[in-house]
């Protein structure tokens, strides 16, 4: 074979490499708690790590976000943690005092300040993922805790979440009697028991599952007796909420 035909098939294998790398590289969209970033500039990925457009990202959050032009710095608000502050330029964000590192600066693109998408989300209570062969980057709100009360009359269930968070309306199963509440977008923080046997209040047993990984859905399930009221309110912050069985006292013990 000569030489030529040789150099032929080294520049297309180069060539194929290098697309099969940017096809890998590519992100096809991002979501954020379930909802999907339809705002650009596009994200990209930069030595491994996600860039994309910040602000719109936070604001799926449930944040606001504020650009101040001559400071050329973006601040992100929400009533349930410490401001967050990006600075043009800076390789660091602050999460009220405290600096934390970027992999790289934040710069502007499009008129939006444009940067490192995962320490960003995780000061907002998110943990992100890529999947190169998907192409998503998903960003999931976290089920931080679950804290059972009960007494011979009802039980408190106090559901904590990273962020604020819409649950789904109470879902029913029978055999043995169920009920749930799902909530899209979040998946569980690692370290949480999964099931808390109760026996009392009409709850037999907590748990606490993901139905579903792809969209995240984490689950909080109950097995009830029969015929007993289940209610939820959401807190006033929106991370997590109460679920509240039959009719406890204002304090029942922890179990």
């Amino acid at each position: 074979m000569s030489s030529a035909v040789l150099r032929g098939i080294g520049v297309a294998l180069g060539l194929l490499g290098a697309c099969c790398m940017c096809a890998a590289d590519k992100v096809m969209g991002v979501v954020v708690m379930g909802k999907p970033l339809t705002e650009g500039p596009a994200p990209t990925v930069v030595n491994g790590m996600i860039y994309g457009p910040v602000a719109p990202c936070a604001l799926l959050t449930g944040a606001t976000a504020q650009w101040d032009p001559e400071a050329q710095t973006l601040t992100i608000s929400r009533p349930d943690i410490p401001s967050v502050v990006l600075r043009v330029g800076e390789t660091q964000l602050r999460v009220g005092d405290r600096p934390e590192p970027l992999s790289g600066a934040m710069r502007v693109v499009e008129g939006r300040c444009y940067g490192p998408l995962g320490p960003v989300m995780e000061a907002l209570g998110c943990r992100l993922h890529f999947d190169p062969e998907e192409g998503y980057a998903v960003a999931s709100g976290l089920i931080t805790g679950l804290q059972v009360r009960a007494d011979g009359e009802g039980a408190l269930l106090r559901v904590q979440t990273s962020a604020p968070a819409e649950a789904s309306p109470i879902g029913a199963l029978s055999d043995p009697p169920r009920r749930y509440i799902d909530f899209r977008g979040f998946e569980l923080d690692m370290g949480l028991e999964r099931c808390r046997y109760v026996y009392t209040g009409g709850l037999a047993k907590a748990r606490l599952g993901e139905p579903s990984t792809h969209p995240a859905i984490s689950r909080v399930a109950l097995d009830i007796v029969p015929d007993i009221d289940v209610t939820w309110r959401r807190a006033e912050n929106g991370c997590g909420g109460m679920l509240t069985v039959g009719k406890p006292g204002s304090s029942p013990p922890v179990v």
